[in-house]
């Protein structure tokens, strides 16, 4: 995982260290297919692949939508690091952005009487497990426009 540096060590000039308690370099490594790999207390997490997702829904009467993005997979943890949801017209009573734990939602960002194009968003590091998946509400009070979710984040994989 990682290996001890010295002062008469070589190694590149853009590997990553990290530092112990009493202040010992360590070179970081990472698995063959370029993953860093962090070692925890007791389980082991490896980097996964990125989330890009985007969704929409057309406003074809005055109701609630719900922009459900996908539940987190067991065994990984999910990190939202950019969430946006906007409208493009109709007439709205507000959006929200959430985190949904399979029970309840847990509000993000809510955004009342939007006017088209203007976008309710969080930034931030929003870390989430399974059951848990973000989901955009959105009221309609009268139809036109659509209704659209993007979010962006990575997965971390556990390998305990």
């Amino acid at each position: 995982m990682a290996s001890k540096v010295s002062p008469n060590t070589v190694f590149n000039p853009v590997s990553a260290l990290g530092v112990d308690k009493d202040g010992n370099y360590t070179v970081l490594r990472v698995d063959d297919v370029g993953r860093l790999q962090v070692g925890g207390q007791a389980q082991l997490f490896a980097y996964g692949s990125h989330i890009l997702q985007g969704l929409s829904a057309n406003n074809t009467e005055a109701k609630a939508y719900f922009l459900n993005g996908n539940q987190v997979t067991s065994g990984e943890v999910w990190v939202f690091t950019s969430i946006s949801a906007f409208v493009t017209g109709g007439t709205w009573a507000y959006i929200g952005i959430y985190l949904y734990d399979g029970s309840a939602n847990y509000a993000l960002s809510i955004l009342p009487n939007p006017s088209a194009y203007q976008t309710v968003t969080f930034h931030g590091h929003v870390p989430a497990i399974n059951p848990q998946r973000v989901e955009a509400i959105g009221v309609s009070t009268a139809t036109g426009g659509a209704f659209y979710l993007n979010i962006i984040g990575y997965k971390i994989k556990v390998l305990s």
